[in-house]
């Protein structure tokens, strides 16, 4: 699934020349943007955690089936058959979660952790580069942490005033 129908705005985009940074990953955010982001963000992590719960099962099938007596059934087409459906499956779910995951990189956005739907942007917090952290069960984005901690620490971003790019 192709989630980007209506891209947002690219918040780096230089207003005289139009422009923009080639790697999402360098884009910074003021918590504004980031929530403007954060329907498309939201469904893009809610298939990202869907599909590695399906990577998962695909695989605990697979390590099922290889545990059977592989010889035995080698010769039986249905199980060949299976083994393949289920090895192409898990490939296909592996390259969706790829797209998505390069989709939300795209976006400038930076999935930390996609079994618990945390995600950080990018921002500038008293001249530094820092992270604004969302997680999938909050409406907005509401924390920051440094860039080089984990969402544990994070802080709540109520008055602080942030960069709206990158000097």
């Amino acid at each position: 699934m192709v989630h980007a129908v209506n891209p947002p705005t690219d918040p780096n985009r230089h207003p005289r020349s139009g422009r923009r940074d080639l790697i999402g990953a360098s884009r910074i955010f003021t918590p504004e943007q980031a929530n403007r982001t954060l329907p498309l963000v939201r469904q893009i992590v809610q298939d990202v955690m869907q599909l590695r719960l399906e990577i998962a099962a695909l695989n605990q099938q697979l390590a099922g089936l290889n545990e059977r007596d592989a010889n035995e059934l080698m010769g039986h087409r249905d199980f060949v058959d299976e083994v393949d459906d289920v090895r192409d499956s898990l490939q296909q779910d592996r390259d969706r979660l790829a797209r998505h995951m390069d989709e939300l990189a795209k976006l400038g956005v930076v999935m930390h952790d996609d079994a618990e739907g945390y995600v950080d942007f990018r921002a500038v917090l008293d001249r530094r580069i820092i992270h604004l952290c969302w997680h999938i069960d909050e409406p907005e984005i509401g924390y920051w942490h440094e860039a080089n901690e984990v969402a544990a620490k994070r802080r709540c971003i109520e008055g602080r005033r942030f960069a709206e790019e990158r000097n």
